[in-house]
């Protein structure tokens, strides 16, 4: 969006909020209520001043003053009592407002950093192919837990409490002016003057210390993700001191630029009680020059006393929300871009498969690739090559060729996840862009490396389901169809066992078995094996073969593998060199031209 820096602020601020920003203005009414209380609290407290100096009544010099006088003679002895009362409930009341008002603030913005964080979740589950390729873990983590974190405190929360601060510091000021227009006006120019100062000065070092914060701590994320992803081949290659001092590094500039920042939230408040107490004890030397009367003197004191106490908090409380927008601003902005960018390009795709079903209900009977060519926006040559092939209900295809062939970029476009700039994908004679994911509906994926989570056997297999949604009789069932039985009758709870962390208990046949039960729960009439076996020993590779071939003909396999012996029982293998089907032939016609 195009337009001043202050303008863009605002844009990208409310449409993060989205339809929460309707509250805004209910939250204002609280504000003005409370700061109303602060004013009337004050200007009471000036009141009783005056009526302490009983020989002075006469000279009050408030604006109010001879209402004062009237309601003194008016009400006696009584009068000082009632005033009294009212103040101390008055103030007992602006606290428990300011309290209610901040608990209000609070909670609004806590609910927002909640739907926020789903709002990212569901996002990221619904990005584009495109966008995922583009972004590691570190940075999505980062966003969902710190971007989210520092929005809502560093600019929802922020910009909240400088709006309630700043209407009460206008009332205020505005009561004072009433009381004495020439000493607030001196008094407010030179605290503007030296705000102005600090603000130019320090404003781009806080924005670049909220921005190397957060890189700081991406880069914390990364450090530690990877450590422990690789541990064991980091400790073999004896390198876990380079993701220690990754970690080091990063935390020692994390705590040095908040540090920084830090250091610049304290100058303000004692920049506003230096300002504060100059004023006040200056103002008070010259009403003794010009020998101001008692009667003006006192109520003047208490109110200025009152208001100062209650301003240098409030302004205090306005420089320190000032500095946190500045330091949360890259993490806001990196939110907005987020959002918009997945919103453009992959904001119509849909996580809940359900109304897809709908739209697609027919069972599998033919995928159709028809000259389908495709090029990766960083590459020079395309990866697919006018390729074309048809894949039939029941089949068992096998995909074959070097590394850079084209074979998994091929499978991209088989998922949908790629859309091919030529050609087209048809799915029982339609086009697969229709319908991206009732199609996914039909398939699973299976590759080399096992997405497991750190949960039971029984909960990786029907992954997604809650517990109770569990069919246990159909778990059973396709755990023997897996040919899962020995391995979930090894394990020391069975179903119920622990896998631990991507499977790490589990060896690397049992989480190909785990896999391929997981494809028939969720009932996949096509189940594609991208390399599944390609990490296995001949004996296990032959064991989760088996587990395949007994389900040849009931469901559809495309199998992509380096090893010809993998694709024994495919019905057609093709050889794919250079994105181009070069080959297409039974195995044992590919085995005999490869003797």
């Amino acid at each position: 969006m195009k337009g001043s820096p202050l303008r863009q602020y605002f844009h990208q601020y409310f449409s993060i909020l989205g339809d929460s920003k309707s509250k805004l203005p209910l939250l204002l009414g609280f504000f003005l209520f409370s700061s109303l209380l602060d004013v009337v609290g004050i200007g009471m407290v000036g009141s009783f001043g005056a009526m302490l100096n009983s020989a002075a009544t006469d000279d009050v010099q408030l604006p109010w003053g001879q209402a004062v006088v009237l309601f003194r003679q008016s009400s006696g002895e009584n009068a000082m009592v009632a005033i009294g009362v009212a103040i101390v409930l008055t103030f007992y009341i602006k606290g428990v407002s300011a309290y209610w008002v901040r608990k209000r603030i609070v909670r609004f913005s806590m609910l927002q950093l909640s739907q926020l964080r789903q709002r990212l979740m569901r996002a990221y589950q619904t990005m584009h192919y495109h966008f995922y390729l583009s972004r590691n873990t570190a940075e999505l983590i980062q966003s969902i837990n710190g971007h989210t974190t520092n929005f809502t405190s560093g600019t929802l929360m922020a910009s909240l409490s400088l709006a309630a601060e700043a209407i009460t510091v206008l009332f205020v000021v505005g009561l004072l002016l009433v009381v004495n227009a020439g000493a607030v006006a001196a008094v407010s120019l030179i605290i503007v003057f030296m705000l102005f100062i600090y603000y130019r000065i320090v404003r781009v070092r806080i924005l670049a210390a909220g921005r190397a914060c957060n890189l700081a701590t991406r880069e914390m994320i990364r450090g530690i993700t990877e450590g422990m992803r690789g541990f064991k081949e980091i400790r073999v290659l004896g390198r876990e001191i380079f993701f220690c001092e990754m970690v080091k590094h990063n935390a020692e500039r994390f705590a040095k630029e908040t540090g920084q920042y830090q250091g610049y939230q304290i100058i303000p408040r004692y920049l506003m009680e230096s300002v504060l107490v100059t004023f006040i004890i200056g103002m008070c030397l010259a009403w003794e020059q010009d020998e101001v009367g008692a009667g003006q003197l006192m109520p003047m004191l208490g109110i200025f006393g009152v208001a100062a106490l209650r301003l240098m908090p409030a302004a205090n409380q306005m420089m320190m929300a000032v500095n946190q927008l500045r330091f949360s601003r890259h993490s806001m902005m990196r939110v907005y871009q987020d959002l918009r960018e997945i919103e453009k390009i992959g904001g119509s795709w849909q996580a809940d498969g359900r109304e897809a079903e709908r739209e697609f209900n027919a069972p599998f009977s033919r995928l159709v690739l028809e000259n389908v060519w495709y090029t990766y926006a960083f590459a020079k040559s395309p990866s697919i090559r006018n390729l074309s092939l048809t894949v039939s209900r029941g089949e068992t295809v096998g995909l074959i060729g070097k590394s850079g062939s084209g074979k998994t970029t091929l499978i991209d476009i088989i998922l949908g996840f790629l859309v091919p700039q030529e050609g087209r994908v048809l799915v029982n004679g339609s086009e697969l862009t229709e319908h991206p994911r009732g199609w996914l509906n039909r398939v699973a994926y299976i590759p080399q490396m096992i997405f497991l989570t750190d949960d039971t056997l029984r909960n990786n297999i029907a992954l997604g389901f809650d517990e109770e949604e569990i069919g246990e009789k159909w778990l059973e069932q396709v755990i023997d169809l897996a040919q899962l039985r020995e391995v979930v009758n090894q394990l020391p709870e069975g179903i119920n066992t622990l896998v631990g962390e991507n499977g790490i208990r589990l060896s690397g046949g049992q989480r190909q078995r785990v896999a391929l039960a997981r494809a028939l729960y969720h009932e996949r009439e096509v189940i594609i094996m991208d390399e599944a076996t390609s990490a296995l020993d001949q004996e296990t590779e032959q064991a989760v073969t088996e587990a395949v071939h007994a389900l040849q003909g009931e469901r559809t396999f495309i199998i992509i593998a380096h090893r010809l012996t993998t694709l024994e029982r495919c019905d057609v293998v093709y050889r794919l060199e250079e994105g181009r089907i070069v080959e297409s032939a039974s195995y044992a016609a590919v085995l005999g031209r490869n003797e």
